[in-house]
């Protein structure tokens, strides 16, 4: 993807403003072209940010969508899978070690 700098066409539009003014026909006329050409850039800058703004909703509503179907979907896990019952010595009495429930801690 290309990236496109924005163009900063406030002092090149003063300028031309001023051209225009000072009234020299032929320099005027080139002036004009160049207040259309100014007027199309300053669209286009706007049609593009428009266009990214819109991109970036849709993505946020993608991702809101696919975090709600994870959430949604890991409640339904927690509510299917039976909870792990403990086997320390205390627990059920069966003296199994490491307890599912309680496993060691790690000693790094």
């Amino acid at each position: 993807m290309t990236s496109h700098k924005r163009i900063n066409t406030t002092e090149w539009r003063k300028a031309t403003e001023l051209t225009i003014a000072r009234g020299a026909p032929c320099v005027s006329l080139h002036a004009q072209d160049m207040r259309a050409l100014l007027d199309e850039l300053d669209a286009t800058h706007e049609a593009r940010k428009e266009a990214q703004a819109g991109a970036i909703k849709a993505i946020a509503e993608r991702n809101r969508a696919h975090i709600e179907f994870h959430q949604k979907y890991r409640k339904a896990i927690d509510a299917y899978v039976e909870p792990v019952a403990c086997t320390c010595p205390s627990g059920d009495g069966s003296l199994r070690w490491p307890c599912p429930t309680h496993p060691p801690e790690s000693v790094a």
